[in-house]
């Protein structure tokens, strides 16, 4: 829950940080896409949701939701990217290298699931920044799961993004 983390910890906290990035994630926690993309990521790991803000659709999953909270990133430098869920070549080279194989392919049918979803939650928030007036930079892969593989990939035109905002700032006379 990384990118949607970040997200959050930006928008509760306005002015703290000059950038934030998510890479694969689901920014709203409230919405049927959200909900769903929480509750399997949680899930993914044996745990339950219940247990990570209470019910689904009460006030601390509100409090969690960044496009609920998207007001408050105006003025944030905001990197968002996505594959689509479709494995490419390093993310079969990885599971067929695996130790385990038929573990690994596991891991991969469900991060090809979570990153499916990532996927409409990072264009649904794109597009709420947008209709607000908040400057993102989005990045889409055509292909790519959720893993690390794909993560890595992501890395360096995050970096490019966030980099703007740590320009030194000019120190009055």
């Amino acid at each position: 829950m990384g990118a949607q983390g970040a997200m959050m910890l930006a928008h509760r906290h306005p002015g703290f940080y000059r950038a934030v990035a998510g890479m694969s994630g689901c920014y709203s926690t409230v919405d049927d896409t959200g909900a769903a993309v929480t509750t399997l990521t949680v899930a993914s790991r044996g745990g339950n949701v219940v247990n990570l803000w209470g019910p689904p659709g009460t006030r601390d999953w509100r409090t969690h939701d960044s496009t609920l909270g998207a007001e408050a990133l105006r003025g944030t430098v905001i990197h968002l990217s996505a594959a689509s869920g479709i494995p490419n070549v390093p993310d079969l080279t990885q599971v067929a290298r695996a130790a385990d194989p038929v573990t690994a392919l596991r891991e991969a049918g469900g991060g090809i699931a979570l990153e499916a979803g990532a996927r409409v939650c990072t264009e649904q928030f794109a597009k709420h920044l947008s209709d607000l007036g908040i400057p993102a930079t989005v990045s889409y892969e055509d292909t790519g799961i959720h893993g690390w593989a794909d993560f890595t990939a992501q890395l360096a035109p995050a970096w490019r993004t966030l980099a703007t905002a740590l320009v030194p700032q000019s120190v009055p006379r």
